[in-house]
């Protein structure tokens, strides 16, 4: 029996459906951490914030979007700024959202999809997570420690964030 195989698959025309309803499952989840910026969802059932970032993270010029298929299944998405987005930042690249779903967390996936972006991006990468959200921290956490070399991490309550900046490569 042949392993697994996590594959990343550019967002496009063809499966941007896909990617708008994975992304609203995702605010779903982001939505216990942060209760006012997701009240409740349109007539539709879709999160209004999910709706107008989709379409922010699908154009190509601000971001590469990609879906995660798992064993030829959707297992969730990455968005993955790259210049000249983060450049104000300081930074070459920024994952801005990686989402696993639930049936396929704890499998390795979102190391795997880490690992294959680092290998084509080397450079100064930031994350941005939301602060309440523990598993997602010791995520970024071990991710770090073991993929790149940590610069920065920085909480913004305000913004309820933690910034984490790190070089992979190089």
């Amino acid at each position: 029996m042949s392993e697994p195989i996590t594959q990343l698959i550019k967002v496009d025309q063809d499966n941007q459906t896909a990617f708008v309803n994975l992304y609203n499952l995702f605010h779903h989840d982001r939505a216990i951490y942060l209760p006012d910026m997701y009240p409740s969802v349109d007539n539709e059932g879709y999160y209004d914030k999910a709706n107008t970032l989709a379409t922010l993270v699908i154009d190509p010029e601000k971001a590469i979007s990609y879906l995660i298929k798992h064993d030829d299944s959707f297992a969730g998405f990455v968005v993955f700024a790259l210049p000249p987005i983060m450049s104000h930042h300081g930074c070459d690249y920024s994952i801005i959202d990686i989402f696993i779903l639930n049936s396929h967390r704890g499998n390795g996936i979102g190391t795997t999809v880490c690992k294959q972006l680092f290998a084509q991006y080397a450079g100064k990468h930031q994350v941005e997570v939301v602060i309440h959200d523990q598993s997602a921290r010791k995520f970024w956490e071990r991710i770090i420690a073991k993929e790149g070399q940590p610069i920065k991490q920085e909480e913004k309550p305000e913004e309820h964030l933690v910034v984490y900046e790190f070089n992979i490569g190089g």
